[in-house]
């Protein structure tokens, strides 16, 4: 097989796991890698994510890295940065952000970056993680290969829900719609985020790739519940030390230890989603059940007694050996849940709001029970913790769902159908 060129632009270290969309590019290095791809990374440095300390060549899935600084980008447009992203605080979360006009991180410096980039070197394929640096591509005919938009997130309706509804919604759509509009293929994680883009936006094809991974893999995709900065530091020092990576380590065994798990980082719907377990779930719900949250959510947690918190996890397998249950208490989001999904590979029940299956096939017969009200989420959480029998189904329902739809070799062969058909 010929080896295929593809520049990747993706802002975060995705080594980090930081959120689950690290997670997902962590398993689409592996994908270009298994298909004798040449892979080069434009990425950010001074963004949310560090690429300090790490080999950007680890595990053999980068060949080139380009860092551009996100933070002298930002300083070059101060006076239309502030305009955009204005911030009214309110509530507990992270407040009513409005938002005039679509995200647009692609600063002159970036496109300087980018257009150098290209210059040199020539690609098969161009890929884009984020709909925020799509102006980066000024003239389509100026660029060799074809360009690819992966769509993980429905921006606009995530602006809508940050702001409370305070923004001009069809406004920031036709201009979202604009930029699809700019990519040849357009690869989808979300099943209706698919449908409605592929209704306005004519020029590009579509492709259904939800988040994928291997059965119970050895790595844990939501180590996006938040390795975070000091991943790639502390996962040289653990293997060298062969210590475990996580503080307030649970104990190994057979037994489950936890009755409810939730994993996440500190982005504000999963802030929003764990204050309202906390304030109107938890007090509905047995104080004897065990309660384990991992990940960088942790400093929004309550200090309870049937509440344990592990902040850092290098690896989930052990912390989803020990939960008979996960859940899913979010408000809001777009996309799809990559810790809905990571719970169904291990054969985990989940309880979710309606939020927590947005972007899957099928709302049913999928291992999750959906619950809106808090006394429906903890009847849901009661009724699997106490009936075996409503648990075994549930169990058995989320590893099938699982095999049929997330599992890596479907999505691996849709893949092979927009990267190597040409």
């Amino acid at each position: 097989m010929d080896m295929k060129r593809i520049l990747v632009v993706y802002p975060h270290n995705f080594f980090a796991h930081r959120m689950g969309i690290d997670s997902r590019y962590y398993e689409l290095m592996k994908y270009f890698k298994s298909r004798n791809f040449s892979v080069d990374v434009l990425s950010l440095k001074n963004f949310e994510s560090s690429w300090e300390n790490q080999d950007a060549k680890e595990e053999n899935l980068v060949d080139e890295l380009f860092l551009y600084d996100f933070a002298a980008g930002k300083r070059s447009v101060k006076k239309n940065w502030e305009r955009l992203f204005r911030r009214l605080f309110k509530g507990k979360a992270t407040g009513s952000i409005i938002f005039k006009e679509l995200p647009d991180y692609a600063f002159p410096g970036m496109k300087k970056k980018f257009d150098e980039i290209l210059s040199k070197k020539q690609y098969d394929f161009i890929l884009f993680s984020y709909i925020h640096w799509a102006n980066l591509l000024q003239t389509r005919k100026r660029y060799h290969g074809r360009l690819i938009l992966d769509l993980s997130d429905f921006t606009t309706l995530n602006l809508y829900d940050m702001s409370a509804g305070k923004i001009n919604a069809g406004a920031l759509l036709e201009e979202e719609i604009r930029r699809v509009n700019l990519f040849d293929e357009v690869l989808c994680i979300s099943a209706e985020e698919m449908w409605l883009f592929s209704q306005f936006a004519k020029n590009p094809g579509f492709t259904y790739i939800p988040f994928f991974m291997k059965k119970n893999t050895g790595r844990s995709a939501t180590a996006a519940a938040d390795v975070g900065k000091r991943y790639s530091a502390q996962k040289k020092f653990s293997q060298k030390n062969k210590i475990s990576a996580h503080s307030g380590a649970v104990k190994t065994g057979g037994k489950k230890e936890f009755d409810i798990l939730f994993i996440g980082s500190g982005n504000s719907f999963n802030k929003n989603g764990i204050y309202w377990f906390f304030e109107k779930v938890h007090p509905l719900i047995s104080r004897s059940l065990q309660i384990l949250i991992v990940g960088n959510i942790t400093s929004h947690v309550p200090a309870l007694k049937n509440v344990k918190c592990i902040p850092f996890v290098q690896d989930l397998d052990e912390i989803y050996n020990k939960a008979k249950i996960s859940i899913c208490p979010l408000l809001g989001g777009t996309g799809i849940k990559i810790k809905v999904i990571e719970a169904l590979s291990y054969n985990l029940p989940v309880v979710t709001t309606s939020k927590g299956v947005v972007g899957f096939p099928s709302k049913s017969h999928n291992g999750c029970l959906i619950a809106d009200t808090p006394e429906e989420f903890a009847g849901h959480i009661s009724g699997l913790l106490t009936d075996k029998n409503l648990y075994d189904k549930q169990s058995k329902l989320a590893g099938r769902f699982f095999l049929e739809n997330f599992e890596e070799s479907i999505s691996h062969e849709r893949l092979d159908r927009v990267f190597l058909s040409l």
